[in-house]
């Protein structure tokens, strides 16, 4: 994966961060309590960021870009539609396993900006991505002939943003990443023709459902 920040000890201080955030959310977390964390000084922080919303930002925009890659990769894979989309499903969960509900309602809250890269990633590189799988999987015969490319997508990330909403989903009753599973795994069985249907429980052994 090629590295976002010129200076890999940046990136590498920016990934830290984010495992940070992920686990206690960003409004409960100030610069002090972030050095804290990861043992190292303020001045290291202050020296790549101004501020803690920037630092916020730096961390959404590491994470957008580890996402496009990753889902590029995948995509030029060769893999069939339904397979491409269960290998972005384990590499997502594993993220969302390690991430607390709060992350998502902090972002939107208290942090505009970098809520803002991930709606301009959502409603750009993230929707195009799930119009073109959709499209393969109607080449493929795996996803219904009928169905509106466009539409679905835009249901399904419909969907996946209502993962992380605590009052659906509250976190003492589910587990994100499980919840993520079960979500994309009945999107693609609504869409799936016979033959998807087929590979999905074959390729799965029924453990989304």
């Amino acid at each position: 994966m090629k590295p976002f920040f010129n200076d890999p000890k940046e990136e590498n201080l920016i990934e830290k961060v984010s495992h940070v955030f992920n686990e206690k959310g960003m409004k409960a977390m100030t610069m002090d309590s972030v050095a804290s964390e990861l043992h190292v000084s303020k001045k290291t922080l202050y020296k790549y960021v101004k501020n803690r919303a920037e630092l916020v930002k730096k961390c959404v925009l590491l994470q957008v870009h580890k996402e496009t890659e990753n889902r590029t990769r995948l995509a030029a894979a060769g893999f069939n539609a339904i397979e491409e989309n269960l290998k972005i499903i384990e590499y997502t969960s594993e993220l969302v396993s390690k991430t607390t509900s709060r992350v998502h309602e902090d972002l939107e809250k208290y942090f505009p900006e970098a809520f803002a890269v991930i709606q301009l990633f959502t409603n750009t590189f993230l929707l195009n991505a799930v119009i073109k799988n959709i499209e393969k999987g109607i080449k493929e015969g795996l996803y219904l002939a009928e169905i509106n490319p466009r539409i679905l997508a835009k249901m399904y990330i419909s969907k996946v943003d209502l993962v992380f909403d605590g009052l659906t989903f509250p976190p003492n009753e589910f587990k994100l990443d499980q919840v993520l599973k079960a979500v994309v795994a009945h999107n693609m069985r609504g869409m799936a023709t016979a033959k998807g249907v087929k590979l999905l429980e074959e390729l799965t052994n029924n453990k989304y459902q």
